[in-house]
């Protein structure tokens, strides 16, 4: 695949620091044999790759910087604002769509995605 896209059964899949520890999680499944549907996990790089192209860091360090809680929503609505309003930059979204697009090739399933957020459970 990609330095950013890796299959779920491979062992750089594992490491949650790279890839959320749901993803982690599911390819330590599948490379211990368990039945676990085929897939692949997208580097937290992608994100930050997105980040800077959008010129959204300042956002980002003030959203965990602030000094209130109605400051750390201001930042954090404007990096939610700034993501959805620009297109997926290319080099983020062609590997993405190649990976799913081998996929269903491979399997013949649909596509389903699952959030693996560095810091979704926490």
């Amino acid at each position: 695949m990609t330095a950013t896209i890796v299959p779920l059964n491979s062992v750089e899949a594992c490491d949650a620091g790279r890839f959320g520890p749901k993803a982690a999680n599911q390819a330590i499944l599948v490379r211990a044999g368990l039945p676990v549907p085929d897939g692949f996990c997208i580097d937290a790089e992608a994100y930050r790759e997105q980040v800077s192209a959008l010129g959204l860091w300042e956002a980002a360090r003030g959203a965990f910087g602030a000094a209130s809680e109605a400051q750390m929503r201001r930042f954090a609505l404007a990096m939610r604002l700034g993501l959805l309003d620009k297109p997926i930059i290319p080099q983020v979204l062609e590997p993405l769509l190649e990976a799913r697009r081998a996929l269903i090739e491979r399997t013949g399933a649909l596509v389903c995605v699952r959030s693996s957020a560095l810091v979704e459970d926490r």
